[in-house]
């Protein structure tokens, strides 16, 4: 991890935890959680992109990211499961988390180019953890 790359994610992380959202938890915990906000957030893109995805897709996506807001919101412990993530379901997770980074690159460059502006998104990451801070946790 090159050293801007790892302050950054350090840095939003710090943000988040500042929020109360680290808490408590392990950090296998911790990367549940964040499986279910990853839904969550995937289903508010699948949401601004509307009409120009099938209707099936938007339908289950929201779907998805109720039942995903309602668990995470749940916290710990959590009545969803009664295992553990193993070492090998965190490794196969943190290969998928890379996917995800390519996957949201990919995007940005592409609805930037469109709309003619620049978007970087370990800066627009750090920026929203940074002013979500003031926000406080959800729900309490």
């Amino acid at each position: 991890m090159s050293e801007t790359t790892k302050h950054y994610q350090e840095a939003i992380v710090g943000f988040v935890a500042a929020r109360g959202y680290r808490a408590g938890y392990t950090g296998a915990e911790f990367a549940v959680r964040q499986a279910l906000k990853l839904a969550e957030e995937t289903t508010e893109v699948v949401a601004a992109f509307g009409a120009a995805l099938p209707a099936e897709v938007r339908e289950a996506a929201d779907v998805l990211g109720k039942a995903a807001r309602r668990y995470f919101d749940a916290g710990f412990p959590h009545g969803y499961s009664a295992a553990a993530p193993t070492d090998d379901n965190l490794r196969a997770a943190l290969a998928e988390a890379d996917d995800v980074m390519v996957v949201l690159a990919c995007l940005a460059e592409g609805a930037g180019d469109a709309v003619g502006e620049r978007h970087d998104l370990m800066e627009g990451a750090l920026a929203k953890a940074r002013a979500d801070v003031a926000r406080g946790r959800r729900g309490a």
